[in-house]
């Protein structure tokens, strides 16, 4: 018996030390992944939302202690002091702006220096290219959905620009989002949503030195915490008549569900527009509602484990009486994919024509990627009229263990404009001839998304149907 217990213990000794090896070697590569990432809102962490992003992000997280959880949280926001200090010390004049811009060492960008930027920033006419609000109160509909016939609106129909909400607490997402604001503005205006009037007056500093005319650039000062403006920013219905509503979703991201200005920003568009809110009754992503502009909505059914409480029947009423859906496609989620979103795998080029993620065999995606293809290529749209065309993208082929999602997929079109992500791989140039082919009277542009692990293009933008143009054009008008 002595022997037993003796060779028990040994056993328990040894399963110990190798779940604590394990338990190290887990915290390390998630530590070696997440420190470098800049695009990451880590000020709003705190250890409840830091450990679900973690069992969020890999089923390894769950051998990790509350201890190192809390560890691994203080050495990444250890490492993002910057970002911290821009979101707990917002600049309120001139003076904090220009040191602002300094410490997020975006004066070095600039060849200035604090003063230079101080005087700078005193000398613009900020109002000039802000949008006036046209009233103070939304008129909001928390509880019901638009009466009539109303559609949604797709990035594939006329569109008055597209909103980008400005990466402020993000030093390093400024070049990529200057470039990407310009690439916007060849083909409608570009809104950027940004907290006050000190930080708008730093963008518009930051776009005027690195070269982007602000002719076609609209500011929104709408607060944000994050640049994922396409999942909780506005989403717009069309009536028959031309009138526009806003259909905003509850935004309750899996890693820090207490985004309130990302929550309210869709109210906030609302009452800057004068246009009416409603409130959809589930939990859903803009990412996860890829449309085509006549009534067909693709959508992974990852909005199903969001939202429980419906079945599949329920949620295609629900579509139909908010969107005005009359075919609701729901796909396959990609197996271990963070968002769940159907803008990672398909994107419509025209109401006929869709684009289809693919990868080599040995991707772990393959196969799903052919799986939605085929069902896609036999699927009919147009009242059933016609059969759509199905094109076939090739992703960036990382390995199986490589923590980034990167496709050109994730794209954004603006009316005869298409803006792919780059990656500085040979792989872009397949991806951009293939989008020529399709769309030969249209400009391919890309902007560089080496930056984000998942999500790129479609991700960090949200379009502004056409009908909305005037209102753009009389709430310059400062006059």
């Amino acid at each position: 018996m002595t022997e037993i217990l003796a060779a028990l213990a040994g056993i328990a000794i040894g399963l110990f030390f190798v779940t604590r090896v394990r338990a190290w070697l887990v915290e390390r590569t998630f530590l070696r992944v997440l420190v470098p990432l800049d695009t990451v809102p880590w000020a709003l962490h705190n250890l409840e939302s830091f450990s679900e992003f973690l069992r969020h992000a890999s089923p390894e997280a769950r051998i990790l202690g509350r201890r190192t959880i809390g560890r691994m949280l203080k050495t990444i926001k250890d490492a993002h002091q910057v970002q911290i200090a821009l979101y707990s010390d917002p600049p309120q004049d001139d003076g904090e702006a220009a040191t602002c811009l300094e410490k997020a060492g975006l004066l070095r960008e600039l060849d200035l220096s604090t003063g230079e930027a101080r005087e700078a920033l005193g000398a613009i006419e900020a109002d000039q290219h802000c949008m006036e609000p046209r009233g103070d109160f939304a008129e909001y509909h928390p509880s019901e959905s638009p009466k009539g016939a109303f559609n949604l609106v797709s990035e594939i129909d006329p569109l008055a620009g597209a909103v980008l909400a400005w990466p402020v607490h993000f030093p390093k997402g400024w070049k990529h989002h200057a470039e990407f604001t310009r690439h916007v503005t060849t083909g409608g205006k570009a809104l950027l949503a940004v907290p006050s009037l000190s930080w708008q007056k730093c963008v518009q500093l930051y776009l005027e030195r690195s070269g982007v005319a602000l002719e076609n650039v609209v500011f929104l000062r709408n607060p944000t915490s994050d640049v994922w403006v396409r999942d909780f920013g506005p989403t717009f219905v069309r009536s028959e008549r031309g009138d526009i509503a806003v259909i905003t979703n509850a935004y309750v991201p899996y890693e820090h569900p207490f985004q309130n200005a990302d929550d309210q920003f869709p109210i906030e568009f609302a009452r800057q527009f004068g246009i009416p809110a409603y409130r959809l009754p589930i939990v859903v992503e803009g990412g996860n509602i890829v449309a085509d502009g006549r009534g067909t909505i693709v959508m992974c059914d990852s909005v199903l484990d969001r939202n429980p409480q419906i079945s599949e029947a329920r949620l295609r009423e629900i579509m139909e009486a908010y969107f005005g859906c009359q075919q609701l496609i729901i796909l396959p989620s990609l197996a271990g994919e963070v968002t769940g979103h159907a803008d990672m795998v398909v994107k419509f080029l025209d109401p006929e024509t869709v684009a289809v993620a693919s990868a080599d065999p040995s991707y772990h995606w393959s196969d799903t990627f052919d799986e939605i293809a085929n069902r896609l290529s036999q699927t009919r749209v147009d009242g059933g009229r016609t059969r759509l065309n199905v094109v076939r993208v090739p992703g960036v082929h990382t390995s199986k263990t490589n923590p980034k999602v990167w496709g050109y997929i994730n794209a954004l079109t603006v009316n005869r404009t298409v803006i792919l992500p780059r990656y500085d791989l040979p792989s872009d140039a397949v991806a951009e001839k293939i989008f020529t082919e399709h769309l030969p009277n249209f400009e391919i542009l890309s902007v560089d998304m080496r930056d984000h692990l998942v999500g790129a293009v479609h991700c960090q933008a949200k379009e502004v149907p056409a009908a909305l143009s005037p209102l753009l054009s009389t709430g310059l008008d400062h006059g």
